[in-house]
């Protein structure tokens, strides 16, 4: 018999949407930008064209390119202990 596991890692075993909003909030900051926290969730799934133009109909301001680069830049410094909470999410 063959044994195996598949792991949804986004939101199965771990909430990261939390974290990834943090990041969004962090990088409205450092642009001098107010966050806008209906943000996470417009650009949650999206990548390409449909980021860059969520990007600039919420922060017309500031270069799309170099918001989510920043952005990008952020999230892989995400290191160190995950805190979970009793329900065992982040």
């Amino acid at each position: 018999m063959k044994k195996g596991a598949i792991f949804d890692m986004d939101g199965t075993l771990f909430d990261t949407e939390r974290l990834y909003a943090q990041s969004w909030a962090v990088t409205a900051e450092t642009f001098g930008q107010v966050h806008n926290p209906d943000f996470p969730f417009a650009i949650a799934g999206s990548s390409g064209e449909e980021m860059t133009e969520i990007i600039h109909r919420y922060y017309p301001d500031v270069d799309p390119h170099l918001f989510e680069e920043s952005n990008s830049s952020m999230k892989t410094g995400f290191s160190g202990p995950i805190s979970l909470d009793r329900r065992g999410k982040c």
